[in-house]
């Protein structure tokens, strides 16, 4: 039987490198960090840890990952959204959006962090406005199929003559 091999990216995570691994600890059979040259204590703990450490320059591999995680997480919420039956707008998507920002930032006090949690709450704004946005598109796409599909001569308005209302003949042949 193989087990779980888990793999870790970190750079300067002294912080939060023991408590991340040692929440594995009992899941993965293998624990590999993969560092970006940090600077501060993170290889010292890992190595104190015993798992395997490797240094790794990962030059815009991080900015890259954080883009997938976006772009995948902002795509299952707004198919979840769609699936419930809701509906967007342009203004709403801003709305959603900037209040996303401002409840990150004021409310839950990201302007204490200063520099990193403006860019947190930014980010945040960003994946909530992309998530209406691809709601969005969803629902968009879905009234154009529903348009496509339908058979405009079968329409009770129109009727199959193609005439804006059916003829009395056709009633009176309906009804029978």
């Amino acid at each position: 039987m193989s087990g779980i091999s888990l793999v870790i990216i970190s750079y300067n995570e002294e912080c939060n490198i023991a408590r991340c691994v040692k929440s594995v600890l009992g899941i993965a059979d293998e624990i590999i960090v993969v560092d970006s040259y940090s600077t501060d204590k993170t290889e010292e703990i890992c190595r104190g840890l015993g798992v395997d450490f490797y240094k790794h320059l990962f030059e815009g591999l991080y900015n890259r990952i954080l883009e997938i995680k976006v772009d995948t997480f902002s795509t299952i919420a707004a198919k979840e959204y769609y699936n419930m039956g809701r509906k967007t707008t342009i203004a709403s998507m801003l709305v959603h959006g900037f209040w996303r920002f401002c409840k990150t930032y004021l409310l839950r006090l990201g302007f204490l962090d200063g520099f990193n949690g403006f860019v947190i709450s930014s980010l945040s704004a960003y994946t909530t406005f992309l998530k209406y946005m691809k709601l969005r598109q969803l629902n968009i796409a879905a009234r154009k199929a529903d348009r496509s599909n339908k058979n405009w001569f079968s329409n009770p308005v129109i009727g199959n003559e193609g005439r804006l209302f059916p003829s009395k003949e056709r009633h009176l042949s309906d009804a029978s």
